[in-house]
């Protein structure tokens, strides 16, 4: 549909008819998402700008993806969504920081959302817009919603010329897509993603390229360089110069020897936190920095961003990863930071970074355990939260809100109190599936249960799912063995929050514990994997 009158039924049962633009549906026919100005389409009404939209078929459900996690409408204008095979991936192009809602010098960038979790993501490479206003087209997702392909404006508007590129979610990396013409558009890209037709401009022509699809990655660990009472990153853990040790969070990380250059410049030119808070590659004296992380052995990936925004002249890089190397050139004024993403091998159970270069500066990094290396192995379990009576997930086993004790299905687990008066199934449409929908009300009517199940001691990974889709009143402060996993508020936007962790069992009982600031917290469901 390119443009017209689309028709809803409101709750009251009437018809409403607003002009609506740039439809896309997805292939497994659940969700329309569509362009629209209207000021009548949501409760909440509208503020007149272009906005993104989701009409889900099943529940007739309508809902604003142009919208910050916390529910933010957006004041710039959006255009050309497209969706994952089920759905619940969403990109599009937008004026608007999706993080904030408000316009910015990005200008039109090409953003991916979760519509499950809220989650958002720049798409493609944030770091160039320091010197020039982006103009992203044509962004068409994959249909698992990893990949994303776009058209990216580089240079100067009144000089440039588009480049066609391919994201990659797992990875937060994007590849360049060229067949040697000056003005290169993306307007299609095969299910996996590994096809991409391009239309040239200076040919008049279509090409097609192949690109590799990459192995399935898990994120293993995120860390922020920065000084400790910096604001950490969400999702991510603070390294501040600390020598190697456990760091109490469920990872051993640091340096061979200390770093004390750890700064947080608080420069208005930085796109987000972790490309403000850096830590010196190449202090004085000390001309190679190494950095370890302790891992199982395998496969990884690592992406790599390092840089400052307020002096970035009179800098080289020449960063290795396991010996492989990662970063390497020149920072200036025009381009800040410098990125990079490999692939290595780990044998002796730390990923290792070793500096080089001159007066380099690391900001972060994320890793990646790709396909391929050793598998979870030993224990495992897959445990819904809900009412003893509701259908349970196929594989989960059901908690429901007992006291501790075997379970009858080969596991033991449960509470420190009776929690079985407080579980719920909210049967809702906006819930995802069964798991996202089913719940355990950990502090009402004055409870604050402590979760645990038996389990051989051992390194454990840990994702825990919470929230509700019908009340969005909590406030996560959930710890796992200790770590801190989900973190934060809910809203009708995003009304689960998610986290995985990596924590050590050394009692024989994987605990869960509301820690203080905790507020009404609810668990929906959680799967635990022994690492070997």
């Amino acid at each position: 549909m390119d443009g017209g009158p689309l028709s809803f039924t409101q709750e009251d049962g009437t018809t409403n008819y607003v002009s609506a633009h740039q439809s896309a549906i997805s292939a497994d026919g659940g969700v329309v998402a569509f362009v629209s100005a209207a000021q009548n389409l949501l409760a909440s009404g509208g503020n007149g700008r272009e906005q993104i939209y989701t009409w889900t078929r099943a529940s007739g459900a309508i809902q604003r993806a142009s919208a910050t996690p916390s529910g933010v409408e957006t004041d710039g204008r959006n255009h050309g969504p497209t969706l994952s095979g089920d759905g619940r991936f969403i990109s599009f192009v937008s004026e608007s920081d999706l993080r904030t809602g408000a316009s910015t010098p990005f200008a039109f960038a090409t953003w991916l959302k979760d519509r499950t979790t809220g989650e958002v993501w720049r798409v493609g490479d944030i770091w160039s817009s320091v010197r020039y206003t982006p103009y992203d087209r044509n962004p068409v997702v994959s249909r698992s919603g990893r990949y994303v392909a776009y058209s990216h404006l580089y240079d100067a508007p009144e000089h440039g010329h588009f480049r066609a590129r391919r994201w990659d979610r797992l990875r937060n990396a994007d590849v360049e897509v060229h067949a040697n013409a000056f003005s290169e558009f993306a307007p299609w890209m095969s299910a996996d993603g590994s096809r991409i037709v391009l239309l040239a401009s200076t040919r008049d022509s279509a090409a097609i390229a192949d690109l590799p699809t990459e192995p399935s990655a898990a994120m293993h660990a995120r860390i922020n360089f920065q000084p400790a009472a910096a604001t950490v990153p969400a999702g991510y853990l603070a390294d501040a110069g600390q020598v190697f040790a456990a760091r109490g969070n469920g990872f051993s990380y640091g340096w061979r020897q200390a770093n004390a250059y750890v700064v947080d410049r608080n420069d208005a030119r930085s796109p987000d936190q972790r490309y403000d808070t850096l830590a010196g590659l190449n202090p004085a004296n000390q001309p190679t920095m190494i950095w370890e992380i302790a891992v199982p052995n395998g496969e990884y990936a690592v992406f790599v961003a390092c840089g400052d925004p307020t002096y970035p002249d009179y800098t080289t890089y020449a960063l290795a990863v396991e010996g492989v190397q990662a970063v390497s050139g020149r920072t200036n004024i025009y381009a800040r930071w410098l990125t990079g993403m490999v692939d290595v091998v780990v044998s002796d159970g730390r990923l290792t970074l070793t500096s080089g270069g001159y007066n380099g500066k690391i900001c972060f990094l994320d890793i990646y355990r790709l396909s391929g290396t050793p598998p979870p192995s030993g224990f495992t379990a897959d445990i819904n939260f809900q009412p003893a009576a509701s259908p349970a997930p196929t594989g989960y086993a059901v908690d429901s809100g007992l006291v501790f004790g075997a379970r009858g299905n080969g596991l033991s687990y449960g509470w420190s109190g009776s929690l079985s008066a407080l579980t719920r199934d909210r049967n809702s449409t906006r819930s995802p599936d069964q798991r996202y929908d089913t719940l355990i009300l950990t502090q009402a009517n004055g409870a604050n249960g402590v979760w645990e199940i038996a389990v051989p001691n051992g390194r454990y990974q840990v994702r825990v799912v919470g929230g509700d889709p019908s009340f969005y009143d909590a406030n996560f402060r959930l710890n796992v063995e200790g770590t801190l996993a989900l973190s934060g508020t809910v809203s009708s936007a995003s009304p689960w929050r998610e986290a995985t962790v990596q924590v050590q069992v050394g009692d024989g009982r994987l605990t869960l514990n509301n820690g203080a600031g905790s507020v009404n917290s609810k668990l929906s469901f959680i799967e635990i994997d022994q690492l070997p």
